[in-house]
């Protein structure tokens, strides 16, 4: 599946759509906390990477649920909003806090 960013309007996959919100999340995250220049970007690189797939699957599970339930207005926020929450973990995680 491609998805066409309304940014760039260019097809991205699924995947790099995904990867794409957690890593701006967890940089908009750490910005807001000017905690940025306190995180080593290889750590957090590393904790995205860790936490992408896992999101990936329950963003993807919470979307289906939202279309099975004919909400298909919600599933693509429900989507964007999970993958948020993997890049804010993966940011607590850089930063050493639980998450």
């Amino acid at each position: 599946m491609t998805t066409t960013t309304p940014k760039t309007k260019t097809p991205e996959s699924l995947g790099q759509y995904a990867a794409r919100l957690a890593m701006d999340a967890a940089l908009d995250y750490l910005r807001r906390r000017k905690a940025l220049g306190l995180v080593d970007l290889d750590v957090l690189t590393a904790r995205l990477r860790e936490q992408i797939l896992p999101g990936l699957d329950e963003a993807l599970r919470d979307a289906r649920e939202a279309l099975e339930c004919g909400m298909e207005e919600v599933a693509s926020t429900t989507f964007a909003a999970g993958m948020a929450l993997t890049g804010i973990k993966a940011a607590k995680l850089a930063l050493g806090e639980a998450a």
